[in-house]
């Protein structure tokens, strides 16, 4: 099923933006230990600094590899759909014939994975396309969009 692998795509870029993260960490970590030796002022913020920014990116670690669990979690309870809905993929043509994918789940907004977004439910649009079907029409913003196709 479509909308699974493109779930399952999702769950590997979430796991590269981690492993991506984690390098970051070990070099702010290494930086701001070289950064007491090296500038022992007490006006040089710069350890101070990077230890925000080590702070944030743990932060950032802990919700993306709680995203990964739900996610996981969520792919094997997605069904077939024949509404916009949580768990389905839906393909949307404005009335100019741009062409968007999305994928609704209940984490991991913003995400993207080749030509497909992830929406929660959350996310204004989705609120507008809740519940259309192939054939029918929503606007967001100053765009009319027609639901072509739904899973």
């Amino acid at each position: 099923m479509l909308k699974r692998k493109i779930a399952e795509e999702v769950v590997e870029t979430i796991k590269n933006e981690v492993e991506n993260l984690k390098s970051e960490y070990e070099r702010l970590s290494k930086t701001a230990i070289q950064a007491a030796s090296f500038w022992e002022s007490q006006h040089d913020t710069t350890k101070q600094e990077l230890s925000y920014e080590a702070n944030r990116i743990q932060k950032r670690i802990a919700i993306l590899e709680q995203s990964i669990k739900r996610v996981s979690t969520f792919i094997p309870t997605m069904l077939p759909c024949d509404q916009v809905e949580v768990g389905a993929f839906a393909k949307v043509q404005t009335s100019k014939g741009a062409i968007s994918h999305f994928l609704i789940l209940p984490f991991a907004e913003g995400e993207k994975v080749g030509t497909t977004m992830v929406l929660s439910p959350q996310s204004p649009i989705f609120r507008e396309m809740h519940g259309k079907r192939a054939g029918e029409l929503f606007s967001f913003g100053d765009a009319t969009y027609t639901v072509l196709d739904v899973q």
